[in-house]
């Protein structure tokens, strides 16, 4: 999204158990797939994550309208990122960010809350 760096992966709890994943600066979440055959509850993870585990609030949102998303493959020991159609390295993460001029959508303390602060979530680390 932002092309900004961003720190590799860590884990992180949350109400229902645990993720590996991060946020940027920008108001994007991300969520690590070792596997790189679960992507659909990496997504979940990470959708939910952007609307402060909310989860009503983020099975209500659409795609395109109230969040973007972009799937990458991810080597963990280098920490670089390449697009997925190269699906070489067996893992990916999920970007998914919530967009503020789709429906009634606020962002919670993992992203934007619209006022141009995007909280402190510390520098990123690596290139989109």
């Amino acid at each position: 999204f932002c092309k900004q760096e961003f720190v590799p992966p860590v884990e992180i709890s949350t109400r229902l158990g645990y993720f590996t994943g991060g946020s940027c600066n920008c108001g994007a979440v991300y969520c690590f797939d070792a596997s790189g055959k679960n992507m659909g509850e990496a997504f979940l993870d990470a959708l939910s994550f952007a609307c402060r585990e909310d989860w009503d609030k983020a099975m209500s949102l659409e795609s395109d309208v109230d969040y973007e998303e972009v799937y990458l493959n991810y080597n963990p020991n280098r920490h670089s990122l390449q697009n997925r159609g190269n699906h070489n390295y067996g893992s990916d993460l999920v970007f998914v960010r919530l967009k503020t001029n789709g429906a009634n959508v606020e962002y919670g303390e993992y992203g934007d809350n619209g006022d141009g602060d995007h909280g402190d979530h510390g520098e990123c680390e690596k290139s989109i």
